[in-house]
């Protein structure tokens, strides 16, 4: 039933567009927990772990992958259409409280959602 409950949680929150980054820690927490007496739920954490971690410093800003090292340092373009080195890469960043969801989270959610149904 709790797991149930964040997983909606996470669902709304997700619907919002932007995602408190300490909350999703908190939930984070509890659904490693979870996963691991419910071991089918482990791959649906991924689009949690980039939600999370997808602000850090070397991972796409649009997907929360991290990239490989020899394309960290990609072209990108600016506001004007130029191509231009992106140096967001290896900058040191400061932690969010806000984060955006990944791609990859709605779906993961909608599965795992499904899953608790029964």
């Amino acid at each position: 039933a709790k797991a149930k409950a964040q997983v909606a949680e996470l669902q709304e929150m997700a619907k919002a567009g932007t995602m408190r980054l300490h909350r999703l820690r908190q939930i984070r927490g509890f659904l490693g927990y979870f996963v691991r007496t419910y071991r089918w739920g482990n791959p649906y954490l991924k689009g949690l772990h980039l939600t999370i971690d997808g602000w850090r410093a070397g991972c796409d800003p649009l997907t929360g992958w991290k990239r490989p090292v020899r394309r960290r340092s990609a072209l990108i373009q600016d506001e004007e259409g130029n191509w231009v080195e992106d140096e967001r890469i290896d900058e040191p960043t400061v932690e969010p409280e806000w984060v955006n969801p990944s791609p990859r989270l709605s779906r993961d959610l909608t599965h795992l959602a499904k899953l608790l149904e029964g």
